[in-house]
């Protein structure tokens, strides 16, 4: 790797006034495109995506298991953006490859794969697992990349009305594509609502990374000497403060992931045969099985919206560790429920 030190210097040391004003409203919009892409090619899409090239029960556990076995590529990245010491163009090549990954994905149902059921699985397995890599590469690079944009004092307010924003813009054209998902799977053309949906979602994931290039890349910190993964493990674990959080964080992401795509299953077989009808005064509507999945989704959202300003104001106030054990609290019953 490259010594790039002495190519750090025409980055800023921070963004400030109204350079910092726009970059905070491109991270807004381009996180709406964002969560459009992700609320497509994930969840109830892609189980339902598995269920038509025939995965397994086994598979879908390897399907639902396939962004905790590329976990340690994300150390791997760490060390890697240290040692580059610039992270936008490290981070928009990694989605950009990653994003791509699902226009392959997309070419899986027209391969002459029909007799070969496990060899259709594994290709579809090792496509989401390298774009699952690619992925997780990126998320410390935002995150470290956002965190010297986002100025302290802000950060509370700032993140619940960006996380507000970015959850409510998407549903409305979303709750359009259940609908039309479900009229193309009832007329037999399940294949093109994917073809459809996630070429749709690639594309406006693009564009997410073309606002986000936009964004200004204050310097980082770099570490003393030759950045290495054994130092930067070694360091945070000697923080007596970080071990019982990296204990917390690996038991939510453990009960977050341990179930998998079979809730998304369970409503599928659930609502397999059922419609409602919703009046409008001058007109009504039916939905189906992919429309009520999205109203029962919309249901988070709202209550998103409702508390948003909420959340934001208490961690300014309260700071993060009181609230985050608040809603730790209200958030572990839910499994159960």
């Amino acid at each position: 790797m490259l010594d790039t030190a002495n190519q750090l210097d025409d980055l800023p040391d921070s963004v400030t006034g109204i350079a910092l004003e726009r970059a905070l409203r491109r991270n807004i919009i381009a996180g709406c495109l964002g969560a459009a892409f992700f609320s497509l090619i994930s969840g109830i899409y892609l189980t339902s995506f598995g269920r038509m090239i025939g995965l397994t029960k086994f598979q879908f556990g390897l399907l639902g298991a396939v962004p905790m076995i590329v976990f340690p590529a994300r150390l791997y990245s760490s060390v890697l953006v240290e040692r580059i010491g610039r992270r936008k163009n490290y981070w928009t090549a990694l989605l950009v490859s990653s994003r791509a990954v699902w226009l392959l994905v997309l070419m899986i149902p027209f391969l002459p794969l029909a007799n070969w059921p496990d060899l259709r699985a594994a290709v579809f397995l090792g496509l989401l697992l390298i774009s699952n890599m690619l992925l997780v590469m990126s998320a410390p690079v935002w995150l470290s990349w956002m965190g010297d944009l986002v100025p302290e004092s802000r950060r509370g307010q700032f993140w619940a009305r960006r996380n507000a924003i970015t959850s409510a813009a998407p549903v409305i054209p979303l709750f359009f594509f259940y609908l039309m998902f479900d009229y193309l799977q009832g007329a037999g053309y399940e294949p093109l609502g994917y073809v459809i949906i996630w070429g749709f979602a690639v594309a406006v994931g693009e564009i997410d990374l073309w606002i986000h290039y936009k964004i200004p890349e204050p310097k980082m910190a770099r570490v003393r000497g030759r950045p290495n993964l054994k130092g930067m493990l070694a360091e945070p674990l000697r923080d007596r403060n970080f071990r019982p959080f990296l204990i917390y964080v690996g038991a939510t992401t453990f009960s977050a992931m341990f179930l998998g795509h079979f809730p998304n299953l369970y409503l599928l077989d659930t609502f397999k045969d059922v419609t409602v009808t919703v009046p409008l005064g001058f007109a009504s509507f039916t939905l189906q099985r992919y429309g009520l999945i999205a109203a029962i989704g919309g249901v988070s959202v709202a209550m998103a919206l409702a508390l948003s300003r909420t959340w934001g104001f208490l961690i300014d106030r309260f700071g993060n560790k009181p609230v985050l054990r608040l809603v730790t609290l209200i958030w572990v019953p839910v499994p159960l429920l």
